[in-house]
């Protein structure tokens, strides 16, 4: 599996450290995610970030529980697990949802907030994700595309907030965890989306 490589550029503010370092890896990932051409490819693609999402939800909560304002960021899967509802899935068919096993390592806040440049950065290109469903594939008012449309007219805003968090945060002795998780999280999002549903790990019954 091809890796990104993480440019020489350690003096750079965070922001432009992190955008530089997971350039790569981050255009691979669009390539491959792309617009949905239909209902049934917008649903598969959310049924994939789902069995991502989640697990990746839990893992990061322990390590940000003590920072209420990015704790409050962790509500991807809720919004996820609403769209499928939309779309007929029942709650046993999302149990049944092969999991993504191979999750970046969220040890402690750094690592964490690395890992959540990935996904926050992520609903601003879900906002050109949302008007591609409403204009082409008629959907509207975010029923069933809500984690596209994230924190609509607030996404601007509230990821201006989160790199504000990232610059507080970091210093140089955490700047690199911070770089090297966002690049983990990418790779393991490209992963996913080109791994085979039956190789990964199903969901525990409930």
């Amino acid at each position: 599996m091809h890796r990104s490589s993480i440019p020489d550029n350690r003096c750079a503010p965070i922001g432009e450290r992190l955008k530089h370092a997971t350039s790569e890896v981050h255009q691979r990932v669009e390539a491959l995610v792309g617009l949905p051409p239909s209902i049934a490819a917008h649903v598969a693609a959310l049924e994939r970030f789902f069995a991502l999402i989640e697990p990746w939800e839990a893992r990061v909560m322990p390590a940000v529980a003590d920072h209420p304002s990015l704790a409050d960021r962790l509500r991807k899967t809720a919004w996820l697990r609403a769209d499928l509802e939309h779309f007929g899935r029942s709650e046993a068919e999302l149990a049944a949802l092969p999991r993504c096993s191979s999750l970046p390592r969220i040890e402690s806040l750094s690592e964490a907030l690395g890992s959540m440049y990935v996904f926050e950065g992520a609903t601003l290109g879900g906002q050109i994700i949302a008007r591609h469903l409403e204009h082409e594939l008629g959907l509207a008012d975010g029923a069933g595309y809500r984690f596209f449309r994230a924190y609509g007219a607030d996404v601007p805003a509230r990821w201006l907030a989160f790199k504000q968090t990232l610059e507080a945060h970091a210093s140089p002795d955490n700047r690199e965890r911070i770089v090297a998780s966002a690049v983990t999280t990418f790779e393991c999002l490209y992963d996913w989306f080109t791994t085979a549903p039956c190789k990964a790990t199903r969901a525990a019954p409930r």
